[in-house]
C-alpha cells in the first residue's frame, strides 16, 4: 500500500477516538474499521494486528460480596452472630476509556513505523523499472527490517527464518537482490589487501557493484563499525569489478548512536569508488 495512504488511513481512525464515549454501535463499527485497516497495510498474520486485537476495553473488578450467613444465631446472652458472611468475588466492569487510551497508543506507534521504516511511495510517472541499480538497492535496504519483522508471522507457528546473526542477513538480503538483479555472485574473491585475502558478500559484475554485509552486536560500537567499514573501503578500490561499493549495515537493536553522520563520514573517504552506506533502521 502506498505510504502515505496507509499513514492517512490510521490517522484518521486515530481522530475518530476522541469522538468515543460509550460502548456503542459507533465504537463497535470503529474497532471493526480498525481492525480490518490494520490488517489490510500490515497484513492479516502481522504483530501489528495482533497487538490491536489484545486491547481489552474491560477488566475484571475484585469486590467484597455479602451472602445469608447460614449459621446465623442468637447465645443465651442476646448476643447473635451477623445475617450476613463476606467474601471476595469479581466481575465485569466495562472501561472504554482506558482501552481507547492503549489503543491511541498503538496507532501512533504504527503511524511513526510507517514514516521511519517505510519507503516512500513511487509515483505512477516513475515506476520501478525506471530506479537506477543504486536505488533499487536501497529500496531493499530501507525494507530490509520491515520484511525480516514480517516473516517471524506465518500461519500455524510454522517454522521460519530468524535473523540472529551477520549469515541470516546475508540469506535474506540475497532472495531479495533476485527480485532485481539476474547475475548475483556470492562470496567472490578480492585481491590481496595488507597481506591477505578477503572476500566479499556479493558481486552484481554487469552493474560492476559490490555489496558488503554486516549485522550489529554487542561490541560493535560506531568507532569500531567505522573501522571496519573503512578497512572495506580501502581494499575495494584495487578491485577490478568495483566502481561502486554499497555497504549495508542492519542494527535491529539500534546499536549505533549516529548513524547518519557514520554514513556521510565513510562515503566521503575515497573519490576512487563510488561509496554508499546504508545502516537501518534509523
Amino acid at each position: 500500500m502506498d505510504k502515505g495512504k496507509a499513514i492517512r488511513i490510521i490517522e484518521r481512525q486515530l481522530q475518530i477516538i476522541n469522538n468515543l464515549k460509550s460502548n456503542d454501535s459507533e465504537f463497535k463499527q470503529w474497532k471493526l474499521d480498525t481492525e480490518t485497516a490494520i490488517k489490510n497495510i500490515f497484513g492479516k498474520e502481522s504483530e501489528q494486528l495482533q497487538s490491536f486485537k489484545a486491547i481489552t476495553y474491560k477488566y475484571r473488578e475484585r469486590y467484597i460480596k455479602k451472602i445469608p450467613n447460614n449459621n446465623f444465631t442468637t447465645d443465651i446472652y442476646g448476643y447473635s452472630s451477623s445475617p450476613y458472611r463476606e467474601t471476595t468475588a469479581t466481575r465485569t466492569v466495562e472501561d472504554l476509556e482506558s482501552g481507547l487510551e492503549n489503543a491511541k497508543i498503538l496507532l501512533q506507534s504504527l503511524i511513526k513505523e510507517i514514516k521511519e521504516y517505510w519507503n516512500e511511495s513511487i509515483d505512477n510517472n516513475d515506476s520501478l523499472d525506471k530506479l537506477n541499480n543504486i536505488e533499487k538497492i536501497e529500496l531493499i535496504c530501507n525494507q530490509f527490517h520491515q520484511v525480516a519483522r514480517q516473516m517471524r508471522s506465518r500461519y500455524d507457528d510454522r517454522p521460519t527464518l530468524e535473523v540472529n546473526d551477520e549469515y541470516d542477513v546475508q540469506d535474506l538480503f540475497h532472495s531479495l537482490l533476485i527480485l532485481y538483479f539476474d547475475d548475483i555472485r556470492r562470496e567472490e574473491s578480492n585481491p590481496s589487501y595488507a597481506g591477505s585475502n578477503s572476500r566479499s558478500d556479493f558481486l552484481l559484475k554487469p552493474e560492476k557493484t559490490i555489496i558488503e554485509i554486516k549485522k550489529t552486536r554487542r561490541g560493535l560500537n560506531d568507532k569500531k563499525l567505522g573501522e571496519e567499514l573503512s578497512l572495506d573501503i580501502q581494499k575495494y578500490q584495487s578491485h577490478p569489478d568495483c566502481q561502486t561499493l554499497v555497504c549495508f549495515v542492519y542494527d535491529p537493536e539500534v546499536r549505533i548512536n549516529n548513524s547518519r553522520g557514520l554514513e556521510r563520514d565513510l562515503e566521503q573517504v575515497t573519490e576512487k569508488i563510488d561509496v554508499k552506506v546504508f545502516i537501518r533502521p534509523q
